[in-house]
């Protein structure tokens, strides 16, 4: 009997141990289902799309609570739709998408998988064509639809290639056509099709687009606003594991094929094509600063060039809010184990800070203050550290002291070419304001840099303008200057043509300063970001700034701005105080634009009388020597071509003689008013004394100013004037050589004016040397020495 009771015990045991591990599998204790979300392809399973096929089956996408579904790519399918429609969630998509984007699309761009599109033209080696202009009236295998191979076309157009100058043949899309030589080039992938003409031991030839100038970004992970704005944490979390995924797949290029091979080799490729696939598309995938995905408005604005090079668009657009940004707050920074450990670890950063430009920076008495230092305070409440300032004089000390580890981030960095070559930089997280040339009020507005590229400019000290200027720019004639300030009093005094910096700096130290024979003469096209930097050997506080820097949205970042730009400079003003004067100071301001309005009238005056000749309306002697000395000045400085034609009525002596004076001064002012409807709006034209008058020609060589004096004889020759006999003119000219002054030019234009005369009148003579005159008779055809 005992024996029996031990058995049943032994066997209730046995059961309810047997429960207990059968317990998880009843249906009412299941664990939470998964999200459920889609991914559209844009082509056929490949190593193009390995990031995502990782995510799946690591488990990424599971450990964000995600089961995705990953749809290969259909014919007709329009990836756009898919996702505007909620057919996809995501979907991978070329970088055409910003054209629908442009056309009012409502979609929001992730990251690119690929920073360079792999597009290009494959030729064979035996054809000889290795450069774009080679493919001038050649066959060409490409697709008709311009959005997709706009790289291609802008590629041909720089070549001076038209669509009209090759032979578009429709894309066959097998490799054979072109070892057969039934082209010429074919639009290829470089991760597919040379990997095919190495196995059938063809030589070839790559004529990529990025290496002329035409580079895009490739393969943009997309949703659509509506799905982010109402899913935000599942968009987060298929960015973050897909993220992963990329990451993964390009540091175990054996495994991700693998992977392929057993779960999406729908195309049948083998293990080495795989893998050639993959290497190639690792080369293609990461930016400048070896960062994976990153996406930027200054590479989207410089695809837009290339879509309107290609006429793939019409007219010029801009993108907004385009690019994703995170989450804002703590929630959204996605931090791994090991960087929140770097952050209990590292409670405090060094904030290198130059005291140089508001209202972006300043430091004053150890206080950081600025568009920059209220960043930086919003980068420290989401990572939840202090900040301790380092104080630097100039942005080159800025540099040495965090190239000396005395601290940890510069918050207002500019990559130029020396500092990325011991800094990384997070993404850009404030779009500069314009950058523009402050010049003198009375200099010309600016239309193009390249106009006053040999002009003496300016930058700030150490400013990272500076080399960046010289690297675009290697014309431009660039200063440095202590301050902003001392830039402006430079071109007050006359010492500096101009001074570039960012447009919110230049008019902050106008209006504090009360400079106001300054304007803003023009623009640059560039435009600069602020980043923040660290050492290049600190990669986890990269990615830890980076990810804050992504958690910001641009409208917290518009908030600072207005903050110190359209709010910051009018603080303290007593409107009180307004209110009690207002009507006195508007009664005397009245005063004042009465008088002010005479003055101006009656200067007006004197300067017309004081600048032009009475009798015939043009410009008085002093008024054209003056003109003549500054022109003349600019060309010593410049070497700009001026020239002068110095001119007189042929016997007019016998005119004043025979018909009297009143006929005289009438012919004069008749003259006048010929010669001035037939000068150019730049040309001065003023009467040097008696019947002898003077034209100076900007920006005109000898060649050009005999041609236009030619114009002017026959013009007075067949010219009514109120005489019985037609009149004649003689005319001298010359051209400024390096060493003339303005009485030397004049001089010469005066000898050749005599020589004219001396050749029987109605004449035109020019002086090409010191000794003599080269002269030309009004019936010769050719220019005769002597």
């Amino acid at each position: 009997m005992k024996q029996l009771w031990l058995s049943m015990n032994r066997l209730t045991t046995c059961l309810l141990l047997l429960a207990l591990c059968l317990l998880p599998a009843i249906p009412g204790r299941a664990a939470e289902p998964l999200q459920s979300v889609s991914l559209q392809l844009l082509w056929k399973h490949q190593f193009q799309f390995a990031g995502y096929y990782v995510a799946k089956q690591k488990g990424f996408y599971a450990d964000e609570e995600l089961d995705v579904e990953i749809r290969e790519y259909s014919s007709g399918i329009d990836l756009v739709d898919q996702v505007l429609s909620g057919e996809a969630d995501f979907a991978v998509g070329r970088s055409s998408i910003l054209i629908s984007k442009a056309q009012g699309a409502d979609i929001l761009a992730l990251f690119a998988a690929f920073q360079h599109s792999p597009l290009m033209l494959l030729t064979t080696e035996a054809s000889g064509i290795q450069t774009p202009a080679d493919l001038q009236g050649r066959r060409i295998m490409i697709t008709e639809d311009a959005r997709q191979v706009a790289e291609v076309t802008a590629m041909l157009l720089q070549a001076g290639i038209s669509r009209d100058e090759f032979i578009r043949q429709r894309h066959s899309f097998d490799i054979e056509d072109l070892i057969a030589g039934n082209t010429d080039a074919m639009a290829s992938y470089v991760s597919n099709e040379p990997y095919q003409m190495r196995q059938r031991g063809v030589g070839y030839h790559v004529i990529h687009p990025k290496d002329h100038g035409f580079d895009m970004y490739s393969d943009i992970l997309f949703t659509s606003n509506r799905f982010q704005q109402q899913k935000p944490l599942v968009t987060e979390r298929f960015y973050r594991a897909s993220l992963k995924g990329w990451q993964y797949a390009l540091e175990h290029i054996d495994e991700a094929t693998e992977i392929i091979l057993n779960h999406y080799n729908s195309q049948g490729r083998n293990r080495e094509a795989l893998l050639f696939e993959g290497q190639q598309l690792r080369q293609l995938a990461y930016d400048d600063q070896g960062r994976f995905g990153t996406l930027t408005d200054s590479r989207f604005a410089a695809m837009a060039q290339i879509y309107l090079i290609s006429d793939a668009i019409d007219q010029p657009f801009q993108l907004k809010d385009f690019i994703y940004q995170g989450l804002p707050g703590s929630q959204g920074l996605g931090l791994t184990a090991s960087e929140q450990r770097y952050l209990l670890d590292q409670p405090l950063l060094r904030v290198c800070a130059a005291p140089s430009r508001m209202p972006y920076e300043s430091v004053k008495q150890g206080r950081h203050s600025g568009i920059v230092a209220d960043y930086m305070q919003l980068i420290a409440s989401k990572l939840g550290i202090s900040l301790s300032l380092v104080v630097a004089n100039s942005w080159k000390q800025a540099l040495e002291l965090i190239r000396q580890g005395q601290c940890d981030l510069l918050p207002a960095a500019i990559q130029t070419p020396d500092s990325m070559q011991y800094l990384s930089f997070t993404r850009p997280y404030l779009n500069l304001q314009q950058t523009v040339i402050a010049t003198a009020n009375y200099q010309p507005r600016i239309k193009d840099i390249d106009d006053v590229l040999d002009r003496p400019l300016a930058v700030v000290g150490e400013s990272p303008f500076f080399a960046v200027l010289q690297d675009r720019y290697p014309r431009i004639n660039l200063q440095r200057v202590p301050s902003i300030e001392a830039g402006l009093r430079m071109i007050q005094r006359g010492e500096l043509y101009g001074l570039i910096d960012l447009s919110a700096a230049i008019s902050n130290t106008m209006q504090q300063q009360h400079i106001t024979d300054i304007k803003i003469g023009g623009g640059l096209p560039d435009r600069w970001q602020f980043s923040i930097a660290v050492r290049q050997d600190n990669p986890r506080l990269l990615k830890i700034l980076d990810k804050a820097v992504a958690s910001i949205p641009p409208s917290e970042v518009q908030q600072l701005i207005n903050h110190w730009i359209l709010i910051r400079y009018e603080l303290g003003f007593d409107y009180s105080l307004f209110w009690k004067v207002m009507i006195g100071v508007g009664l005397f301001v009245l005063f004042l634009f009465y008088r002010n309005l005479m003055v101006t009238k009656y200067n007006r005056k004197l300067a017309v009388l004081a600048e032009h000749d009475k009798l015939t309306g043009i410009y008085n002697r002093h008024k054209t020597d003056t003109t003549l000395g500054q022109l003349v000045e600019i060309s010593s400085r410049y070497d700009k071509p001026v020239s002068v034609i110095y001119f007189d009525i042929d016997h007019f002596k016998e005119v004043n003689d025979t018909y009297g004076h009143a006929v005289g001064d009438q012919v004069l002012s008749e003259l006048s008013q010929l010669v001035g409807s037939r000068v150019r709006k730049s040309d001065t034209f003023g009467r040097w004394g008696g019947e002898e008058f003077l034209i100076i020609l900007p920006e005109t060589d000898i060649q050009h100013a005999h041609r236009f004096a030619e114009q002017l004889r026959e013009s007075v020759n067949q010219y009514p004037f109120p005489t019985a006999k037609p009149l004649s003119c003689s005319f001298g000219l010359a051209t400024w050589r390096p060493g003339d002054s303005s009485h030397s030019l004049l001089h010469r234009a005066d000898q050749a004016l005599y020589s004219a005369k001396h050749s029987g009148r109605n004449t035109v003579c020019m002086q090409l040397d010191n000794d003599a005159a080269n002269q030309t008779q009004h019936t010769a055809t050719s220019l005769k020495r002597g």
